[in-house]
């Protein structure tokens, strides 16, 4: 068997063992449920921001803008991640991936609170997105578990495929 006809049969051997033996992630479900309301409390909260109202240069004020849009950019990519692992019956560790760093890219702007404060006056709105940043963080850390052991799980079940194959 070549390598790739070796690598194939290994990656069909553990797909199809996505049922009965395939390990369960208990945790999953509510780690989504977390991140998704994360994300939309994140997205209301900057949903308020309101860059034209910043005394600050233009540029600044569109670097933050853009900033942002950057990140509710990877939001939804996480949000289409999130979509495919509720359908899913194992979890891809690319899809949890995505849904990390949109969680990750959510918790990093919220330093963007501290120009929402200095540049656009609005101290309420600044500590709701320091708010929503750090439940994003928080959120992060469950996904990182499950990501972990997921990892881990595949790292095993490539383990066993070699050592049932045959060296070339």
């Amino acid at each position: 068997m070549t390598v790739v006809g070796l690598a194939w049969a290994c990656l069909a051997a553990a797909a199809s063992a996505s049922t009965p033996s395939a390990p369960s992630y208990p945790g999953l479900g509510p780690a989504l449920d977390g991140a998704e309301a994360a994300f939309g409390q994140f997205e209301e909260t900057t949903g308020r921001i309101d860059f034209h109202l910043w005394k600050a240069p233009e540029s600044l004020v569109a670097a933050a803008s853009g900033s942002l849009e950057r990140t509710l950019k990877q939001i939804q990519s996480g949000r289409v991640a999130l979509g495919i692992l509720r359908k899913s019956e194992r979890p891809s560790p690319v899809d949890l991936f995505l849904v990390l760093e949109a969680l990750h890219a959510a918790a990093v702007a919220g330093n963007l609170g501290q120009d929402v404060s200095r540049l656009g006056g609005n101290e309420k709105l600044a500590a709701e997105l320091l708010s929503a940043a750090e439940n994003a963080n928080h959120k992060a850390q469950a996904v990182k578990s499950i990501f972990s052991t997921l990892l881990l799980d595949r790292e095993r079940d490539l383990a066993q495929c070699r050592a049932a194959s045959p060296p070339p």
